[in-house]
């Protein structure tokens, strides 16, 4: 039997070189393969005309960036970007030899505006195995031309730019009708998912619950879905089942 080789340890991990939002947060939030396109870090150009690297991930339609530190799961997004605005993509090559993606969003035609991408470094705070940027820009182009052909943009611009009969319709509904039996529904199936998360908290660690609205807020606003971020927060903190707690196993 020969001598079995020695393994070499891995080594020691940075403080901040992993992220949740690249494991675990991804998982919770993208319960389907389709939901997403994969994650990785570029960098975005700013407004001050600075490059900055940015940890991306796609959630339906919605693509959110983080910045170093980030959590993914207490700090909402940085920003994001609802795909189905983006009316084309053009390459270029700049002055530096680098290749850029420019990403022309476009909610009416008198407002058009770039978002402008490039490859990271390959040492990032993100870690060294990252996609290439041709596979950002054949997965861009997919999605645009998908929603492009299936209608999905031009029913969004539409909600993004109604007549003023359709607002007027909508705002009658609302002021005599209310919402809707299903939104209704789905608010009440929220608040007692957090309700439950939170009285949870209150009772065993009420250090978790900082800035718990704001988390909630933030992702909303970046179009990801209440139910899912709450149970990103749940797999995140090892909460128990939700039958514990009824039986008395948790917070009351």
């Amino acid at each position: 039997m020969g001598a079995t080789k020695a393994r070499t340890p891995p080594p020691p991990k940075r403080k901040g070189s992993t992220s949740p939002m690249l494991t675990n947060l991804l998982n919770a939030l993208s319960p389907t393969k389709e939901d997403k396109i994969f994650t990785g870090v570029l960098e975005k150009r700013s407004r001050d005309g600075t490059w900055k690297p940015k940890a991306f991930y796609v959630h339906g339609t919605v693509l959110c960036y983080y910045l170093e530190g980030q959590d993914g799961v207490e700090d909402g997004p940085h920003a994001s970007l609802n795909l189905l605005s983006v009316e084309s993509i053009e390459t270029k090559v700049g002055k530096d030899g680098q290749k850029k993606i420019k990403l022309w969003v476009s909610q009416s035609p008198s407002r058009r505006r770039p978002v402008e991408l490039r490859a990271a470094p390959k040492k990032s705070f993100f870690g060294p195995d990252q996609p290439p940027l041709e596979k950002w820009e054949t997965a861009f182009r997919a999605f645009v031309d998908r929603a492009r052909e299936n209608g999905a943009r031009q029913r969004w611009l539409a909600k993004q730019n109604p007549s003023r009969m359709r607002r007027a319709r909508k705002s009658l509904s609302r002021t005599f009708f209310g919402p809707s039996d299903a939104a209704k529904k789905r608010e009440a199936e929220c608040l007692r998912a957090r309700e439950d998360i939170f009285a949870f908290y209150r009772k065993h660690n009420p250090e978790k619950l900082k800035g718990c609205n704001d988390i909630i807020t933030k992702y909303k606003a970046a179009g990801v879905d209440e139910p899912a971020l709450l149970e990103a927060i749940r797999k995140k903190y090892g909460r128990p089942p939700l039958a514990a707690i009824q039986s008395g196993g948790g917070a009351q």
